[in-house]
């Protein structure tokens, strides 16, 4: 069995360390203004379509590679390793 790390902390130990302990009102105050900050950050995030967020030049580049799939226009995975094997 591998022996715990000392230094980890749990969150709640962190934040009671950085912000202060529970019923403290610093922590309160950071409560409050945390919370809507973790759902309107993170929540959002969840349904953001990744096609929506990368520029035109790549979506032109997937179009050309599903229009040279769709076309037959495709070399082997072994050919590939040789053309750009040195930049892996």
């Amino acid at each position: 069995m591998k022996a715990k790390n000392k230094n980890l902390k749990s969150l709640d130990q962190f934040i009671d360390e950085k912000i202060g302990e529970k019923g403290t009102e610093k922590r309160e105050e950071f409560k409050t203004e945390y919370v809507p900050f973790k759902l309107g950050v993170l929540k959002p995030s969840e349904n953001i379509d990744w096609a929506d967020e990368i520029s035109n030049q790549e979506k032109e580049s997937i179009e050309l590679g599903i229009s040279d799939a769709d076309n037959g226009r495709l070399k082997p995975n072994s050919e590939a390793k040789k053309i750009y094997g040195k930049w892996l």
